[in-house]
C-alpha cells in the first residue's frame, strides 16, 4: 500500500465474522490506486482466490494459505486486514488505529473501547 489509510474500522457484520472465524475484523481502508497486490519475489504475481460476498464487494484471499488479503468495496475503496501490517512486534502509528465500529448491532460480543459504534455503516445511526 501507499500512504496512510483513509480510515481504520472494526467490522462486526455477519459476513466478516463468518469469513474470519472471529467476533469482528479490523481493516484499513484505502483508495484502489494506493493498493497493489503482488506475489513473491519468484513469481511477482499474487495468487489469489476471489469471492463475491455482495453485489459490490469482492474479497480476495491467498490461494496458498487462504488468509484474507483484501476486499474491493465497489469502485471507491479497498479494505485490507490490519493484521497484515503488524509484523515483527512493531506498533502501528496512531493514524493506523481503529476509529469506529461498523455493524455494531450485529455484534456477538460487546467492546468497551470508547470508539463510536455505528449500527450499520459509517455516518449512519449510532448505537
Amino acid at each position: 500500500v501507499r500512504g496512510d489509510p483513509l480510515s481504520v474500522s472494526i467490522c462486526h457484520c455477519s459476513v466478516c465474522r463468518s469469513l474470519s472465524g472471529a467476533p469482528f475484523v479490523v481493516s484499513a481502508l484505502f483508495r484502489p490506486a494506493n493498493v497493489a497486490l503482488t506475489g513473491s519475489a519468484a513469481t511477482d504475481t499474487a495468487r489469489l482466490t476471489t469471492l463475491q460476498t455482495s453485489p459490490s464487494v469482492m474479497r480476495q484471499r491467498c490461494a496458498t494459505c487462504h488468509a484474507p488479503v483484501a476486499a474491493t468495496l465497489g469502485q471507491k475503496f479497498v479494505a485490507v486486514p490490519l493484521g497484515l501490517f503488524q509484523q515483527c512486534g512493531h506498533k502501528l502509528p496512531p493514524q493506523w488505529h481503529p476509529v469506529h465500529h461498523l455493524h455494531y448491532e450485529s455484534r456477538v460480543m460487546d467492546v468497551n473501547d470508547g470508539l463510536p459504534k455505528f449500527l450499520n455503516r459509517a455516518r449512519g445511526p449510532r448505537y
